[in-house]
């Protein structure tokens, strides 16, 4: 007799957690076309909008910092900041202690519209949520999160450039 059969709580333990992982799947393709429409909104490519996604959360980055956030080389950063100073929505500041640096920021007005367009998306959904008690989104925060930084570990050990 080789295994133990399975309980009905264990059954229901792995319908369960296959069901996150069908949740996590929908949430992530449903933030992709997010995306997709978010940065075809604004005439730009997906990689200029994580770009802006973290200028937003950054105020001024170097481009060595961009790079690690968005997860590209040194040399695809300075064309991606290159096509978004043409486009007027970053602008490149030399920094007064080191002229050799370089800081990248949104341009204000530039920031205050991808603010609103990020906003709007945020409100959807904060409208969804918004008729959950303290009780279950402290549940529903307490899932995600976790999930969230184990997706995000194994994205890193997959990297080409983990080492």
């Amino acid at each position: 007799m080789g295994g133990e059969a399975k309980t009905c709580g264990e059954d229901a333990k792995l319908l369960h957690l296959q069901q996150v992982m069908d949740a996590g799947r929908l949430i992530h393709g449903a933030m992709d076309r997010v995306d997709t429409a978010m940065a075809e909104t604004l005439g730009i490519n997906r990689s200029d909008l994580r770009c802006l996604y973290h200028l937003i959360e950054n105020e001024a980055s170097t481009p060595g910092e961009i790079a690690a956030a968005v997860g590209l080389t040194s040399g695809s950063v300075t064309a991606m900041l290159d096509r978004l100073e043409c486009q007027g929505l970053v602008v490149r500041i030399r920094r007064c202690t080191d002229r050799r640096s370089v800081a990248i920021s949104l341009v204000p007005e530039q920031r205050v519209m991808v603010t609103g367009v990020m906003e709007r998306k945020l409100s959807t959904i904060l409208d969804h949520f918004a008729s959950l008690d303290d009780a279950a989104l402290a549940r529903l925060a307490e899932a995600l999160t976790p999930y969230a930084a184990i997706i995000s570990s194994i994205a890193d050990e997959m990297s080409p450039r983990a080492t």
